[in-house]
């Protein structure tokens, strides 16, 4: 299956025609058209065309303080800094059309982002009140480690294991310390930027790694209300009881993201071990050890120990740039009423859970938070609604599942293989039902319309192929359609009647997808895990956060800003030309795009976003203006061709009279 390359396709361009690298999979990570100068990163284009004459670029320069606090401010090199750290990325396609002929999406715009670093070392006094506060927010505790022989084994067998240890160490309130940062940044910034904290607090930890130290954050799935104690297989949870989430860093909703590479963790080892092919893994030691251990017995502040420092920290650093400051996903045009259309599709007769026993798994109001924060109303509505059916009484649709049902003889190399087990073609159902979605949806209501289908069987899994080999997914998203799998069992404990895990979360994330966003981390095959520690819906490893962070949220309307902006350009600089423009309408134009461009550079992208909208509507009074130009221009241009001819017909009459 080829990675998603058109995840920034609004939600509005509900195409007919789409392909498979337009399905964006929860917990299937995407290859994002994007190249990173000096970066760890850079993928293929293939879903996309590009280098063609003329495209235009889109230009942005954000501003990111790094500060290091806890670090000897000669131990870093400022030069090895600047010549590594990735000083631009760019996106091919931010905007696009389909092409017939080729089959691909042409670009129609593309954007470049300039990383601008502005290096800070806190003093003493603040380093002294920092770990004063952390003190007093933190406590001794234990939480999860992985056991990567296990996970290796199980990667390679199939054989479900227990793959967590137990870890004790000092666990300090991520969030409280976020706060503290926000209110206490320790430095002077000249104008607004994203702040990137580099923490030290490896005075909690021992050498052999028997006391370790993490960021807490609780999590609590927004369904069930039951704090998130499992990972990724919720049935899993008997072979591995009360699994813990130790965070190195964080992020949420302050353009804040603290980075302590000091600390311990458990994830970045995982997907690289997961997700990575044999090959691949280890690839990036900043992912599978902490820093302490990768400098080993380096002398400290010796050359070896300073280059080795220097190297780790430059590629966390190119990790973290990009997933806070360098995005360029999501988009939105010119929308206004949004109507989301959610179908439950149960199967009571089957597995015996009524609409009444499941009903709890989906909360409304949990959406619709989440998107009053990433859409607020100034920029548009967002309508849900949902419906019942069963499954046993809709034959079209228990006709698609039947005909995209797997056998040993399409996954048999899939290594979790179960015949007592159903396996489903989610990506070409996603198409089937696609293509039936005017049987069970309004499709003219609002100017805006995606549709959901919840499908709820029980022992049944969707199943695509990536990263080398057939996986398990829960969930489709992408061009104004989403598809959710997640089997009945993951919703509740082992006993099959207490609730563990709801649907909203999930959905959400799907929706996401809908908007264009990528996931938190931009890829997820450990290349670029790091952002999954960012609190955001789109990440694979918050389990129960239902929210956006403002990272994605500044990154959608930074990206919708230049995309309304070039879509309505065109007509604007058509109008420039035109000799008979209105100089008191295009001042206006001028004001409204200079007004864009102010709030751009003040990073209030909602307000860039609303002020290059807002072109649209101007732009399409000046084609009704052009036109009544161009009719009178009609009517008056005989007459004046005419007045000349008749002044010279009356003069020869007149001298003709006096000869």
């Amino acid at each position: 299956m080829v990675q998603n390359q058109r995840a920034n396709i609004s939600f509005l361009q509900k195409r007919r025609r789409i392909t498979s690298f337009l399905i964006i999979v929860l917990f299937f990570g995407i290859s994002f058209n994007k190249i990173t100068n000096r970066s760890l990163m850079n993928n293929n284009a293939e879903g996309i065309s590009f280098n063609v004459e003329g495209i235009p670029i889109a230009e942005i320069t954000i501003p990111i303080d790094l500060v290091f606090t806890g670090y000897e401010e000669n131990y870093i090199d400022m030069a090895m800094m600047s010549n590594s750290l990735s000083e631009s990325v760019y996106y091919i396609g931010i905007d696009s059309v389909w092409n017939d002929v080729t089959h691909k999406y042409d670009s129609l715009l593309d954007l470049n982002i300039t990383l601008e670093y502005n290096f800070h070392f806190t003093t003493p006094s603040y380093e002294s009140t920092l770990d004063t506060f952390i003190d007093t927010n933190s406590w001794n505790g234990t939480t999860s480690a992985l056991n990567t022989t296990q996970l290796n084994l199980q990667e390679s067998t199939g054989e479900r294991m227990s793959i967590f240890y137990e870890q004790e160490g000092r666990a300090i309130d991520g969030e409280a310390l976020e706060q503290y940062l926000v209110t206490n940044p320790g430095y002077s910034a000249p104008k607004p930027s994203y702040a990137i904290y580099l923490l030290n607090q490896s005075r909690f930890d021992t050498s052999d790694h028997s006391f370790e130290h993490w960021f807490e954050i609780d999590e609590e799935d927004p369904d069930s209300n039951v704090t998130a104690d499992w990972w990724r297989l919720e049935w899993d949870n008997d072979l591995n009881p009360n699994v813990e989430f130790p965070y190195p860093c964080w992020g949420f909703q302050n353009r804040v993201f603290f980075v302590d590479p000091f600390s311990h963790q458990w994830y970045t080892k995982w997907t690289d071990i997961w997700w990575n092919s044999d090959f691949y893994e280890g690839d990036f030691d900043y992912l599978t050890a902490d820093l302490d251990t990768y400098l080993g017995n380096n002398i400290t502040g010796s050359s070896e120990y300073i280059t080795h420092l220097n190297t780790y920290l430059i590629d966390y650093l190119n990790d973290i740039v990009i997933d806070v400051g360098g995005r360029g996903d999501g988009l939105l045009y010119n929308e206004r009423e949004v109507s989301a259309q959610i179908l439950f599709i149960n199967n009571e007769t089957a597995h015996g859970y009524s609409q009444e026993d499941l009903e709890w798994i989906y909360h409304e109001e949990v959406v619709e938070d989440a998107f009053e924060y990433v859409v607020p109303n100034e920029v548009a509505t967002i309508s849900l609604e949902d419906k019942w059916v069963e499954l046993t009484e809709n034959l079209e649709l228990n006709q698609i599942l039947n005909d995209r049902t797997l056998g040993f003889e399409d996954i048999g190399t899939y290594p979790w293989y179960n015949p007592n087990w159903t396996y489903l073609d989610g990506v070409n159902i996603f198409y089937d039902f696609q293509n039936v979605a005017e049987n069970y949806f309004n499709m003219s209501k609002g100017d805006a319309i995606f549709t959901s289908w919840v499908i709820l069987l029980q022992n049944v899994s969707m199943v695509a192929w990536s990263y080398g080999a057939y996986r398990e997914y829960t969930g489709l998203g992408g061009v104004g359609n989403v598809v959710c799998y997640k089997d009945l069992n993951r919703y509740f404990a082992s006993d099959g009647t207490t609730p563990r895990s709801g649907l909203s979360t999930l959905l959400i994330h799907e929706i996401g997808h809908v908007l264009g966003f990528a996931h938190s981390e931009i890829t997820n095959d450990a290349i670029e895990g790091a952002g999954g520690f960012m609190s955001d819906v789109m990440s694979y490893y918050t389990i129960g956060a239902p929210d956006f962070s403002i990272f994605l949220k500044d990154s959608l309307y930074r990206t919708s800003s230049f995309v309304n902006f070039f879509r309505n350009k065109p007509v604007i600089d058509a109008y420039r030309e035109d000799a008979l423009h209105n100089t008191t309408i295009l001042a206006e134009l001028d004001q409204v795009v200079s007004d864009g461009e102010t709030a751009l550079a003040a990073m209030n992208y909602i307000d860039a976003f609303l002020a290059f909208r807002s072109l649209y509507k101007l732009t399409s009074n000046l084609e009704r203006i052009s036109l009544s130009k161009s009719s009178s221009l009609k009517l008056i241009l005989p007459v004046m061709i005419l007045i000349p001819i008749m002044a010279f017909i009356f003069k020869m009459k007149s001298r003709k009279r006096r000869l």
